[in-house]
């Protein structure tokens, strides 16, 4: 990173680095971490997005947290980039941090959240990472609403069904964009939301029963929701 040339180097050398992020020891990661770092804050986005792709490769360590915990702010500022691809894999780096992401990533991921200039994808990330560590953040709810009431494109629906599922919430106000989304317009939304369902906890599926039993029942409906909608309902026993 200290002598990067992006003319010499190529996506091999990366991936070769980041092989070999798993077998060095916590020593050599901590020696070498201030370089990778640094990369952060040059000028050009594909220089940060290199040193991003280490960390996130460190990320992925069991000893990670522990590793990173003091580079936590350098990393979270790249939150505030206009790279859409280094807003997203911020929240990966974070959301990969083991044994558990610390208090630390809440504030800047809260803060993320709450922005209406931000990568919706990257956000529907952050809200799935903040539902699993962070479920009783006061600003988590009004935050989450805010983000639901943008329009949205169907990829970013998808995202964002998938991350709420993903979390295993029972945030009503998450629960309740599932049930929403298994009334859209889109075949496939109503699909994706059907089988976000078999992943969510069982009190959620009891929350969307109604709606999932609406949906395994109309006539119209394409039978691969029904029969989504018939798994998620297997959760709750014999009695549907």
């Amino acid at each position: 990173m200290e002598h990067y040339n992006p003319t010499a180097s190529t996506a091999d050398d990366l991936l070769q680095v980041s092989h070999q992020v798993g077998n060095a020891s916590p020593g050599e990661i901590s020696d070498a971490l201030p370089a990778i770092v640094s990369a952060l804050k040059h000028r050009e986005d594909a220089i940060k997005l290199d040193g991003l792709a280490i960390l996130m490769a460190i990320s992925l360590r069991r000893d990670s947290t522990e590793l990173l915990k003091g580079y936590l702010p350098d990393i979270g500022k790249l939150l505030d980039s206009q790279n859409d691809r280094l807003q997203g894999i911020t929240v990966l780096t974070f959301s990969y941090l083991k044994p558990e992401p610390p208090p630390e990533v809440v504030p800047p991921l809260a803060a993320f959240v709450r922005r209406t200039d931000r990568y919706p994808i990257a956000q529907a990330d952050a809200f799935s990472l903040l539902l699993r560590i962070a479920p009783d953040n006061p600003e988590l709810t009004p935050a989450l609403q805010a983000f639901l009431a943008r329009p949205m494109d169907e990829q970013t629906k998808g995202a964002v069904i998938n991350d709420i599922a993903n979390s295993h919430t029972e945030n009503v106000v998450a629960t309740d964009v599932l049930i929403g989304a298994l009334d859209d317009p889109s075949e496939g939304t109503r699909f994706t939301a059907a089988q976000a369902f078999q992943r969510m906890p069982k009190e959620a599926v009891r929350h969307a029963q109604r709606a999932l039993l609406r949906a395994k029942e109309r006539p119209d409906e394409a039978q691969e929701v029904k029969d989504a909608a018939k798994e998620a309902l297997r959760i709750l026993g014999d009695q549907n």
